[in-house]
């Protein structure tokens, strides 16, 4: 039996969010300037993968609030239904049984929350720009 076979689900959810937080804070460190917005992982039409989405979820979460706070994370509430699950306004139509992908309006509720995320300032209400050149770092000239 190898190592991966003999993991529970919520190793499996440890070494995914171990995983993710190198990959951000590598980011972070290689390009100390750049924005990174988080998204957590949506809720599905399946009970027991909501469970670890969730559970996921809620260490980024943590991270994002007590560790990195540089880092957008992205509300996914709205996703949820009364049940706990996808809410069925955002499910895929085209196959009523695909528990898993959004649908039309799913993409675009989630397009819309990217867009909210990038382009609403931070608390300070300082343009981007001027973040960056309070930084010393130039933004490079339009059209290139």
């Amino acid at each position: 039996m190898t190592q991966h076979q003999m993991m529970t689900p919520d190793d499996d959810i440890h070494s995914h969010f171990k995983n993710l937080t190198a990959k951000i804070e590598e980011i972070q460190t290689l390009t100390p300037h750049t924005r990174i917005h988080l998204s957590p992982v949506l809720p599905t039409g399946i009970s027991h993968l909501n469970h670890r989405a969730i559970s996921l979820n809620n260490m980024l979460c943590d991270y994002v609030l007590n560790v990195n706070p540089k880092i957008r994370f992205l509300d996914f509430w709205d996703f949820v239904g009364q049940d706990g699950l996808l809410h069925s306004d955002f499910r895929c139509y085209n196959n009523p049984r695909d528990p898993i992908h959004l649908g039309r309006g799913g993409i675009l509720k989630l397009a819309g929350k990217f867009r909210e995320s990038v382009l609403t300032p931070r608390t300070d209400n300082r343009s981007y720009n001027s973040v960056l050149s309070s930084s010393g770092v130039q933004p490079p000239p339009l059209g290139e």
